[in-house]
């Protein structure tokens, strides 16, 4: 998704997991933009999951999970 102009679009359960946890927006963009790893979904194809470490939360790595049919956060993001 990198240097796309796709919008994304979240899922209920995606803002509800981010607020639960709150993980802000940008980290979600940033993990988007710039991953650390990209992996298509071993269960749904047209889901892919990016990974990157956030150094606010002592490098603990944030999963986010998108669509990329719907451009929509499918609602996996969690810090692990």
């Amino acid at each position: 998704m990198s240097g796309e102009a796709a919008k994304l679009e979240y899922t209920t359960h995606a803002v509800h997991v981010m607020t639960e946890r709150e993980i802000p927006v940008a980290w979600v963009e940033w993990v988007i933009d710039e991953p650390a790893l990209r992996v298509p979904d071993p269960n749904e194809p047209e889901v892919e999951r990016f990974f990157r470490s956030i150094p606010e939360q002592n490098d603990r790595i944030l999963r986010v999970a998108v669509n990329n049919q719907r451009c929509t956060l499918a609602g996996g993001e969690r810090i692990l």
